[in-house]
């Protein structure tokens, strides 16, 4: 049996990074082969042991005619691949790679779907074109979702079938993020949190991150607070935010840089194969995101042992995470501890409350006693025990046997 699990692109985002994950899980399991490709072209091509990796090589295109090459490049080289491959099975990953999936080759077909589509300012397209969503996703021989929350909409909204729904959470590697704690942080880091109380963010620099609205909290603080922020990760709101934290009256710098200032209030670091290191170090994971699925980030910062604080989110894949008491309701305004972490408004500049009340779960948090402080890293550790890829490797081979016939 042949499987090709397939991306848009290679990258350090969560849903690659399950993707890469899973296409390893199967090679393991030793019954056939495993490809896993990405469809744009890619300066660097990821290793995987005993996987193929490879990318279709192409560029994407603006314009009207340019996206209409873009897509016929597309349709051509999966149908090539797939043939000359012999796929049997493909497994693709969010709605810009399974359309085209969908709609290429005769193999069996899953789709993983990582986030939610209402209430998310990145898909509004996807709920105007909600008849093709569907007739496309109706397709496919199973819908992975990443989490439970994902199914109302699915079943609900998009009229899917259930039981072509399947949820099986992103699994993370204890066993890696374990070893990756104990190695000596990048660049000139060491000195910055010897120094100072850090904040860690990482995550994509994309508009549903609302990563600005760290700035108005980190400048509030106090002084005497000794906080810093270090934000991990690249996208296309990179310069927006080096512009935002300029107008908050924030000191910027890149920790790469020949230029690096250890004075900065907020230190950008490109994406790292290990950020565990630096999460393990932090005085709080923080993460302001106004959508997610069920965040891979997440899970990490939990299992390195520092308490999260995160915005309580649509459609309640956070709250899945930390177990948050009841049900999930949208509008969250008072926070709530739950897993060793924190579940809180989504922060806005133009909220005042939000702010302050970011601000003071920051202090808590930072200010806490040894003993509070290890009783939450415990707590989150454990939480997040229950998502080692060991836990889940199981539903994925059902998954597969169960497409296969």
């Amino acid at each position: 049996m042949n499987i090709l699990v397939l991306v848009q692109e290679f990258g350090q985002g969560g849903a690659e990074k399950v993707a890469a994950m899973v296409a390893q899980l199967l090679q393991e399991r030793g019954e056939g082969r495993v490809f896993f490709y990405a469809l744009n072209r890619e300066g660097k091509i990821p290793v995987l042991d005993g996987v193929e990796c490879g990318s279709l090589d192409i560029v994407p295109q603006g314009g009207i005619k340019g996206k209409i090459a873009t897509y016929r490049a597309r349709f051509s080289r999966l149908a090539r691949l797939k043939k000359e491959k012999r796929i049997d099975l493909t497994i693709s990953q969010l709605w810009p790679v399974d359309w085209i999936s969908a709609l290429t080759g005769n193999e069996r077909k899953v789709a993983v779907m990582q986030i939610n589509i209402l209430n998310n300012e990145q898909n509004k397209a996807m709920v105007k074109m909600r008849p093709l969503v569907t007739y496309i996703y109706k397709k496919f021989e199973r819908i992975v979702l990443g989490s439970s929350n994902l199914v109302p909409e699915l079943e609900g909204f998009f009229r899917i079938p259930k039981k072509k729904l399947q949820v099986i959470y992103n699994p993370i590697d204890t066993v890696l993020i374990d070893r990756n704690r104990t190695q000596p942080l990048p660049y000139r880091l060491e000195q910055i949190f010897s120094n100072h109380r850090m904040l860690v963010a990482a995550h994509r620099l994309a508009p549903i991150k609302n990563t600005e609205a760290l700035f108005p909290i980190l400048k509030g603080l106090p002084a005497e607070a000794n906080l810093k922020l270090l934000l991990i990760g690249e996208g296309e709101e990179k310069e927006g935010l080096l512009r935002d934290a300029a107008a908050a009256g924030l000191k910027t710098t890149q920790c790469e840089s020949a230029d690096f200032n250890p004075q900065a209030d907020v230190f950008f670091l490109n994406f790292q194969k290990n950020i565990h290191n630096l999460i393990g170090r932090a005085a709080a994971f923080v993460f302001p995101t106004k959508g997610e699925g069920l965040p891979l980030g997440l899970l990490e910062a939990l299992y390195s042992g520092t308490s999260a604080i995160v915005s309580d989110c649509s459609n309640g894949g956070v709250f899945e995470v930390l177990q948050g008491k009841g049900t999930w309701q949208p509008g969250r305004r008072q926070p709530e501890e739950a897993s060793g972490s924190f579940l809180m408004p989504v922060p806005s500049a133009q909220d005042g409350e939000s702010i302050a009340t970011w601000q003071r779960i920051i202090l808590d948090v930072a200010n806490a006693d040894d003993a509070l402080r290890a009783t939450r890293s415990e707590s989150a550790r454990t939480r997040a025990r229950a998502f080692d890829k060991e836990s889940i490797r199981k539903d994925w081979y059902a998954v597969v046997d169960g497409v296969m016939g």
